[in-house]
């Protein structure tokens, strides 16, 4: 198959011949120095069925919270800095993640913090702060016997005595989510 994307460039910013090789590519370049970049899309489509979904606890008609795990299948490789992924599940509806968010957009540091993450998207009531020198976000749906604002300083205040413990916080930015888990066991399922 031919490469994704894939191009090289010379010294003189023409473009070189790339040609399959074996397993790998060879970049025909006359032992002259070159780059090359390529651009890979992922795009994630709903391919569960409707009894499936059931038992996902990530899943809900009117939002959802994922982990990135769960849907970038991509290997844990040296890459430029910077993951981009893009969250189009419930236009018009934020999204909310323990990186940078501009719009539906979400920008992570690399390929590593983006399968840790945990997306929070749709319907949820989103709160944010600085505690302790780092940024303190809650997505919360549902009715509680408690008050969103005293659950979001409760939260808050862990995070600073955590902080306070270890001296400094290991990311700028965390994201808690509080929400009902609506997974039912099944002999197949592993659910959290």
């Amino acid at each position: 198959p031919e490469p994704i994307g894939f191009r090289a460039t010379g010294p003189a910013g023409g473009t070189l011949a790339v040609e399959a090789d074996g397993e790998g590519w060879t970049v025909r370049c006359g032992r002259r120095d070159f780059t090359f970049s390529y651009r890979l899309v992922l795009t994630i489509e709903d391919r569960y069925t409707a009894d499936v979904r059931t038992m996902l606890t990530s899943l809900d008609e009117d939002r959802c919270r994922l982990h990135g795990g769960d849907l970038l299948l991509v290997p844990l490789m040296e890459t430029a800095p910077g993951v981009i992924v893009d969250v189009d599940l419930f236009p018009g509806a934020p999204v909310s993640a323990p990186w940078d968010v501009v719009g539906r957009r979400i920008l992570a540091p690399g390929v590593g913090e983006a399968v840790g993450m945990v997306v929070a998207a749709g319907a949820y009531r989103f709160f944010e702060n600085e505690s302790a020198g780092t940024t303190v976000g809650l997505a919360i749906a549902g009715d509680w016997k408690f008050e969103d604002g005293e659950f979001f300083d409760l939260v808050g205040h862990i995070v600073r005595r955590e902080i306070s413990w270890f001296g400094d916080s290991p990311v700028d930015r965390y994201l808690f989510v509080c929400d009902r888990n609506p997974a039912r066991g099944g002999k197949c399922f592993d659910h959290y």
